[in-house]
């Protein structure tokens, strides 16, 4: 079974070579986010769907058909799913979220479910709750989703890259910011400097 964690760096060294892995990203992945609300219109959680490119999606399968069938059937995938899920842990689901510079800590992942359409395209999609919930109040949430070591290149899709979940205070807004390249040189993350950022904003 092949991991997004644990698979990054093996497909990037088998089918690239070593000395290439860091100087563009070597998988690509579309993102949409949808950014939760409870009841008391404060933010509890991400919701994420990653699109993955036909290459990696072939890599991911590998090995995964445990009854030898020849198809993908949902436990398979689940299994995928979930042990993506556990992989992905130390790398805090590739994802970084603060709110004005101030770190937001995610709990565990939950509702992962992996899907594959007729052309053989793998999506993964999945809630990352916060923590404890968020009152944004006048202040800017700051949302990124991006490998550190760049072999991965996940950008926000065309389409729908960042909605507002049901219960978001009428203020709210979203919107992507696009990286900006020339911060790269002074940034401690080779792949967060080229990330896009989600920003939401509300009047209070």
């Amino acid at each position: 079974m092949r991991v997004i964690a644990a698979a990054l760096s093996a497909f990037a060294m088998t089918v690239l070579g070593s000395e290439h892995t860091q100087a563009h990203p070597h998988m690509y992945t579309q993102v949409r986010t949808q950014i939760l609300f409870n009841g008391e219109k404060a933010i509890i959680g991400v919701g994420q769907v990653w699109v993955f490119d036909e290459f990696y999606s072939q890599f991911a399968l590998e090995g995964i058909d445990s009854n030898n069938d020849g198809k993908f059937d949902a436990a398979e995938l689940a299994g995928l799913a979930t042990t993506n899920m556990q992989q992905m842990k130390d790398v805090g689901y590739f994802t970084e979220a603060d709110i004005e510079g101030s770190a937001v800590q995610f709990a565990l992942p939950i509702e992962p479910l992996v899907q594959r359409d007729d052309k053989g395209i793998l999506t993964l999609s999945f809630i990352l709750p916060t923590a404890q919930p968020l009152h944004p109040g006048t202040l800017k949430f700051n949302l990124k989703v991006y490998d550190p070591e760049y072999y991965i290149g996940f950008s926000f899709s065309n389409q729908s890259p960042v909605t507002l979940g049901p219960g978001a205070p009428a203020a709210c807004k979203a919107l992507v910011i696009k990286a900006d390249p020339e911060g790269a040189v002074n940034s401690v993350s080779y792949g967060g400097t080229f990330a896009d950022a989600v920003a939401v904003t509300c009047a209070g």
